[in-house]
């Protein structure tokens, strides 16, 4: 039977984590393995797979905690409850990463910051150019084509 992680152990792979996710939040490349091979070293008696394997619990976390995660570790759900609370405690001492995630949400905000979402819908043959500008979108020339008035969008619900 595999042995408990010790708080210590959490501590560390969480931090690797935590590393890692800031890069990814910034665009910084980084290599997964050589973390991995590099707390191997740190974690006595503990595989590849299994530090593998609590990556992808710390992404259960981290969406548990309504976090970011690190796409290329796929969450494994089933993860002991000291991960949780050691994650939950870490973030306090790891102040960049919550700045990096704050910025990482507002980009996301800007997006979704439209007045009114039809203004940058593109029909078929329209050759109209949105851009984005004093925080709203304009329109920067005339559609070459847009559907008649008469059309009827309702034929998408006719199936349902």
């Amino acid at each position: 039977m595999p042995r408990v992680w010790t708080k210590k152990e959490v501590e560390l792979i969480i931090n690797d984590y935590f590393v890692m996710l800031l890069s990814k939040l910034e665009g910084t490349p980084f290599n997964k393995t050589q973390h991995r091979k590099n707390l191997s070293q740190m974690l006595l008696n503990r595989s590849m797979g299994s530090i593998e394997f609590k990556h992808q619990n710390i992404s259960a976390v981290m969406i548990d905690l309504g976090l970011p995660y690190i796409s290329g570790y796929k969450p494994r759900s089933n993860y002991q409850g000291l991960l949780k609370e050691i994650t939950a405690a870490c973030l306090d001492s790891f102040p960049e990463l919550i700045k990096a995630i704050e910025i990482d949400v507002n980009k996301c905000a800007d997006l979704q910051n439209m007045n009114d979402i039809l203004k940058v819908l593109v029909y078929p043959g329209d050759e109209s150019v949105w851009a984005k500008g004093g925080g709203h979108y304009s329109k920067l020339n005339k559609a070459l084509a847009r559907p008649p008035p008469n059309v009827k969008w309702n034929f998408l619900f006719d199936s349902i």
